[in-house]
């Protein structure tokens, strides 16, 4: 949950933990940096938010936080932020630490500072993808979590290879492939993220697509269709 909706959602949260008699709970919580609202940015502020969340919940899970780490942010920036996620793992409020959208320098940087980083979080489709960050999150034993991997819609000046505002669901090859293995294009989207050991996140309130994003391991894409 990002901290946006935190309130709503933890006190449901916490009234499953009361009803159901939950001894632990692991969710997955999001700062935003316009969480913080803090000018400058502070450790203070960023615990006081952890905490908050926890007591929220009725101070009874674990949290595995993740930050999003704009490219705007120093490395001075992202040391304040993990040092105050890095102190509440020591306390057993939180279970592991997590960096979303962040840059291959930055989770470079984190990773040299001995901060252990278990999960990233990144935007990931055909046409817009960072393959240098995903081989080096391999290397390291790091999971690769990505949205929006049918293709998102804001605008980026990345450097990174392909991306136009084209929609891949409508690319030549990905229907081509996806009509010789019988799947639909977004299947063979996923199964390509995921023969890539990389974890997409596909978001349908359709009922029919959701089972369609579950079917995606009865068939394999070929080393050509990989490429």
């Amino acid at each position: 949950s990002d901290m946006k909706t935190w309130l709503p959602v933890d006190l449901i949260i916490k009234k499953l933990v009361d009803e159901w008699k939950l001894k632990d709970m692991y969710i997955t919580s999001k700062i935003s940096p316009s969480s913080l609202w803090a000018v400058p940015l502070n450790k203070a502020r960023v615990k006081q938010v952890i905490q908050q969340h926890i007591d929220n919940c009725g101070g009874k899970i674990w949290t595995l936080h993740m930050h999003m780490i704009p490219p705007t942010y120093t490395a001075e920036d992202i040391t304040i932020v993990l040092d105050a996620i890095k102190e509440q793992v020591a306390l057993w409020n939180v279970k592991t630490m997590w960096m979303s959208n962040c840059s291959l320098w930055q989770l470079q940087w984190a990773l040299n500072k001995w901060y252990p980083i278990k999960v990233i979080q990144v935007e990931w489709s055909p046409y817009y993808r960072d393959e240098q960050l995903r081989e080096f999150c391999k290397q390291q034993g790091i999971i690769v979590q990505v949205y929006a991997p049918f293709g998102g819609d804001r605008d980026h000046d990345q450097k990174l290879m392909d991306y136009d505002k084209a929609n891949p669901i409508d690319n030549a090859l990905i229907k081509d492939i996806a009509t010789k293995l019988w799947k639909t294009p977004h299947q063979v989207i996923l199964r390509r993220l995921i023969q890539q050991w990389v974890v997409p996140l596909p978001q349908s309130n359709n009922d029919v697509h959701q089972k369609q994003n579950e079917d995606v391991y009865d068939r394999s894409l070929s080393d050509e269709d990989m490429r």
